[in-house]
């Protein structure tokens, strides 16, 4: 069992800026609400940091250290100076609100070990860009993990996630980019709302369900290409609510075409049976530059311009 050690037992090297630790843990709520500590530093015996131990902190830097492998829940939650935090390898689990409301905190280094990212980790910061793809291990990224990122822009997700969680990134009005991978199979309830930056999007191909309101407010909207999907994906209620659908495209397979439109929701879409791919595109692919929509005669042409220069056309015989 780990030992943990009361606030009285941690050594103040520098007034106000540095601590050391010489015990294995730092303790629950060791220092929560000091704004004198403005710097984190534990010696080699360290290897776990308690519950809200630095909540409400003066810290502008987290770095963790090697040997530290568990990180308690609300950590540093609403340190509101903190603009960097390192996170070391050894680290599986990122607790529950960690650094929720630290509303500086715009680069955050996290290792490849994580294999489950908890509630509100990251809620209303000031991230701007996040990439999980080295965390092989992840399965699920949690609820509301990233809600209220507002500066939020790009997200890579690695193979193996399975499931995004509800609200998860629920009012990211930046966000113009979501890497998805294959293996995604359920997309939480208002996961996505209020998305607004997002225009285009490729559904993965093991999709299985989208939840209540997930994409309820994604007002830059403009097409969904579902030509990778293996099948329909089930729904929740209101999954796209206020949104224009008739004037959106929706792009699928010929095989699928009269399945999505007899399902609820989906049929309201402007549905087309395009060209499919013969694989799901890879991340430098799926960074979506722009998209045009042109018709020739019954003929509708979707170029699809990517960041690293390359097109691709969809060529789709109107039916309808």
């Amino acid at each position: 069992m780990i030992r943990r050690v009361s606030s009285l037992l941690i050594m103040l090297l520098l007034p106000g800026v540095m601590l050391r630790s010489q015990a294995a843990t730092v303790a629950e709520y060791a220092f929560t609400g000091d704004m004198a500590v403005t710097r984190v530093s534990l010696d080699g015996g360290v290897t776990a940091i308690g519950e809200g131990a630095y909540a409400g902190t003066g810290v502008v830097t987290a770095i963790i250290p090697q040997g530290v492998t568990e990180i308690g829940a609300f950590a540093f939650a609403d340190c509101r100076l903190l603009v960097k935090a390192e996170i070391p390898e050894g680290v599986t689990v990122l607790r529950a609100g960690l650094f929720r409301g630290c509303t500086a905190l715009r680069e955050v280094s996290l290792p490849s070990t994580i294999e489950r990212v908890e509630g509100g980790v990251f809620a209303a910061t000031a991230l701007v860009d996040v990439d999980l793809s080295r965390c092989r291990a992840l399965r699920s990224i949690g609820e509301r993990c990233f809600a209220g990122c507002e500066a939020l822009g790009s997200v890579k997700l690695p193979e193996g996630v399975t499931s995004i969680g509800n609200s998860a990134f629920f009012g990211c009005t930046a966000l113009k980019e979501i890497i998805y991978p294959e293996s995604l199979r359920r997309i939480g309830d208002c996961a996505l709302a209020c998305t607004s930056g997002i225009s285009v999007m490729s559904l993965p191909p093991s999709l299985g369900y989208i939840g209540s309101n997930a994409m309820e407010g994604m007002n830059s909207l403009s097409g969904i290409d579902a030509t990778w999907l293996n099948a329909v994906p089930q729904l929740g209620d209101d999954v796209w609510y206020g949104l224009p659908q008739p004037d959106i495209w929706l792009s699928v397979s010929p095989q699928l075409r009269d399945g999505f439109l007899a399902s609820p929701q989906w049929s309201d879409f402007n549905i087309s049976g395009g060209t499919v791919s013969t694989s799901f595109p890879v991340i430098a692919d799926r960074s979506v530059k722009s998209v045009a929509v042109y018709r020739v005669s019954e003929i509708e042409i979707i170029v699809t311009t990517f960041n690293d220069g390359s097109r691709r056309v969809d060529k789709i015989l109107k039916t309808k």
